[in-house]
């Protein structure tokens, strides 16, 4: 257990350092950009298994994300030689791809469209699975996400063209 809390701490130094460089990424290129210069500095930073969360953040004052596409990025299996030399352990790299979505079993929720339905009753049963952990966990997190938001918070969603 005690290598497990060191190899969560090595993470998220890890996580810590790489958000104080596109902190500062972004505050170059705002220079540019002829806007009022925000100073942005990290308050805290918590590492949550936004899906399964129980004690979600609170009093979020920003939401910066891109959903995943569906299989267009598996950012983990992307990147796992890249976090291995990082050091990071091969049980932490084993145990956030199989957090990845869609590779997570279905949330059990209603989705009212008949878009969406329609579209379930016309694909084979493995990529109906697929398709209703996509959008069942991606909904949860980004409904956590607004919920979690100070009365004047803002969250941005960034989608772009997965083709």
């Amino acid at each position: 257990m005690l290598e497990e809390a060191t190899d969560f701490e090595a993470l998220r130094s890890l996580f810590m350092r790489f958000v104080e460089k596109k902190l500062s990424d972004f505050s170059i290129a705002q220079r540019s950009v002829f806007k009022p210069v925000c100073r942005p500095r990290v308050q805290e930073v918590m590492i949550v298994d936004a899906v399964s969360a129980v004690n979600y953040p609170e009093k979020v004052v920003g939401v910066l994300t891109s959903p995943p596409y569906l299989q267009a990025q598996e950012y983990i299996r992307s990147f796992s030689w890249e976090l291995k030399l990082l050091g990071v352990p091969l049980h932490i790299i084993t145990m956030l791809r199989n957090l990845e979505i869609p590779y997570r079993p279905p949330i059990d929720m209603k989705i009212e469209s008949e878009t969406y339905d329609e579209m379930l009753q016309s694909i084979d049963l493995k990529m109906r699975k697929l398709v209703k952990s996509y959008f069942t966990n991606t909904i949860t997190v980004l409904e956590k996400s607004a919920n979690s938001l100070v009365p004047k918070g803002v969250m941005g969603i960034f989608v772009g063209d997965a083709l």
